[in-house]
């Protein structure tokens, strides 16, 4: 027996996936997700991707340990 999961939600989080490749980052998360934290404080932009299918959409990332003390990236 073979398993799968379709819907909106899927192709969404494979977009997101592919944004997460092309920027190198480990952790990636949509606006609408991100506004759903608690800690927002720990929260970055990475910017405005166009993802295929549902247009431009704001993509943000978990500070480094270092960034949330004050000493950059």
């Amino acid at each position: 027996m073979d398993y799968t999961v379709i819907g909106d939600t899927v192709n969404a989080t494979s977009r997101l996936e592919y944004v997460a490749k092309q920027s190198g980052s480990d952790l990636i998360m949509s606006r609408s997700f991100a506004l759903k934290l608690e800690d927002q404080e720990q929260l970055v932009c990475l910017g405005e991707f166009e993802l295929r299918g549902y247009g431009q959409e704001s993509v943000y990332g978990l500070r480094s340990h270092q960034e949330a003390l004050g000493g950059g990236a």
